[in-house]
């Protein structure tokens, strides 16, 4: 499933939409949703 999601998002959000790569968020954290904030805040 990762690996999907991964060539998904290289191939038609930064490829084909040419948007700007910020990373990739896994949700394997407990905290991952204050982490993904401190990085939409910094946008």
């Amino acid at each position: 499933m990762y690996t999907g999601a991964k060539f998904s998002y290289d191939g038609d959000f930064l490829g084909y939409l040419g948007l700007e790569g910020c990373g990739i968020f896994t949700n394997h954290d407990k905290d991952v949703l204050s982490k993904i904030r401190e990085m939409a805040a910094s946008l």
